[in-house]
């Protein structure tokens, strides 16, 4: 279900018509931070599903269209972007809309774990593999500028299956490198804002997904022999490793600034630990619908200007219950 604000008096329809628009202050849909938003991925059942840590589904956004995809991450402005190549799918909970960017050659091979995505900045960054039956062995990272600027591709010495934006700030892809068998080993790192090589190393085994804390410490979605999440040093030495429950391979990791972490497995079920990886637990979504891709809802910084609308909002709301907040 695509929910509605439902009971809201002249001021807060005012004050959200002033920071949205007319129309969004009636179709905008709220994400709660500290939540986990899914893309279901099959193009029979292409949605995005909101829950809670635990599991109690929150609510349900129909794709449109209904293409299929991969990993989705949410942009600075609270846009959720869609790895769909060679098609970005941008849902915007403000308006509950839809919208579509393309960049020619922008490819990924058929397999059900790859098509990784990550933001930013002013920047939307998309894993481009080379795929010989659809492109002219063109790889490496799309960048997508938000603020209209023109659309890059850089990193071409890279194939990534995956990437993401660690919380250190750097740009880290996951490549096929020596992996044989679906999964990925080699790691390089970027400065996502000049798209400047930093450095490269390589982890054991083979590992299906990516994400990265404040340290530079690595965890993976591990998929092939058997699925693990682990805990890598920034140099790839293996620190910890917690098994899984028996729920299915694991294609999708995610990790917030509190330092927990999503994994996202076959037969649609979401997994939740820490970096402590001292215990796991998880719930089914759409099982029938066989994989998933999930992120963690992050909890928006405000511009300046919005900043001065909560204010004068406050003020409508009820000024008296106001209370600058301590320096």
């Amino acid at each position: 279900m695509n929910r509605r604000p439902t009971g809201i008096t002249f001021a807060r329809m005012f004050f959200w018509t002033m920071l949205f628009g007319q129309n969004n202050a009636v179709l905008a849909v709220t994400f709660t931070p500290g939540n986990i938003l899914v893309h279901n991925a099959p193009s029979s059942a292409d949605d995005l599903y909101e829950y809670t840590p635990t599991g109690t589904l929150v609510q349900h956004i129909v794709v449109v269209p209904r293409q299929g995809g991969a990993d989705l991450a949410i942009d600075r402005d609270g846009r959720v972007n869609i790895n769909n190549s060679p098609t970005l799918n941008i849902y915007s909970p403000a308006t509950n809309t839809f919208s579509t960017r393309t960049f020619a050659g922008w490819t990924t091979v058929g397999n059900l774990t790859y098509g990784g995505i990550a933001a930013f900045d002013r920047y939307v960054y998309a894993a481009d593999m080379n795929n010989s039956g659809s492109d002219t062995g063109l790889q490496g990272v799309i960048r997508f500028d938000l603020d209209g600027g023109p659309t890059i591709r850089f990193a071409t010495s890279t194939d990534p299956i995956d990437l993401n934006i660690g919380l250190d700030g750097r740009l880290y892809t996951l490549s096929r490198g020596s992996a044989y068998n679906g999964g990925g080993n080699r790691v390089d790192v970027f400065d996502p804002l000049s798209m400047a090589f930093i450095r490269a190393f390589d982890l054991p085994e083979e590992h299906r997904a990516i994400a990265v804390d404040f340290n530079g410490d690595v965890y993976t979605a591990q998929r092939d022999n058997v699925s693990r999440v682990n805990h890598f040093s920034p140099n790839g030495v293996l620190l910890d490793t917690i098994a899984d429950p028996g729920v299915g391979g694991f294609a999708d990791i995610d990790i917030n600034r509190k330092g927990d972490i999503v994994v996202a497995s076959h037969a649609g079920t979401i997994l939740v630990t820490t970096t402590a990886l001292d215990s796991i637990s998880y719930f089914p979504t759409r099982v029938s619908d066989f994989f998933n891709f999930a992120t963690w809802i992050p909890t928006p910084v405000p511009e300046p200007s919005s900043v001065a609308l909560l204010f004068i909002a406050s003020v409508m709301l009820g000024g008296s219950r106001y209370r600058a907040p301590r320096c």
